[in-house]
């Protein structure tokens, strides 16, 4: 009896954890830190001493720490549309980093 109250407890605890709240700043740092990943990921997946450098170099630029992108991660997981959300916006923003690559000469038709 006593082990069915304690997994009773345990499940309560895990299954309603308290989830953060991400301010708009917080979910934009995190947008654009997921994206460089995302690049980093892409550009050097081979290359694990450029990739660690590089993954440094990305949460400092964007002033994350492990501590916040656990944060963001928690805040995401709590509602799934936040996920479809952001991916939709991560994808609309890849297509734009990828429309203002193109040089002009390759966009003008004559």
């Amino acid at each position: 009896m006593k082990f069915f109250i304690i997994v009773t407890l345990l499940f309560i605890a895990c299954s309603n954890p308290e989830t953060p709240e991400l301010s708009k700043k917080e979910q934009a740092q995190f947008k654009k830190c997921y994206i460089e990943l995302l690049q980093l990921h892409q550009n050097h997946h081979s290359n694990t001493v450029i990739h660690i450098d590089s993954l440094r170099n990305i949460f400092h630029k964007h002033a994350l720490d492990s501590i916040q992108y656990n944060k963001a991660l928690k805040w995401h997981n709590a509602d799934a549309t936040r996920w479809r959300k952001f991916y939709t916006d991560i994808i609309k923003e890849l297509e734009n980093q990828g429309n203002n690559k193109k040089t002009p000469a390759a966009t003008k038709k004559n």
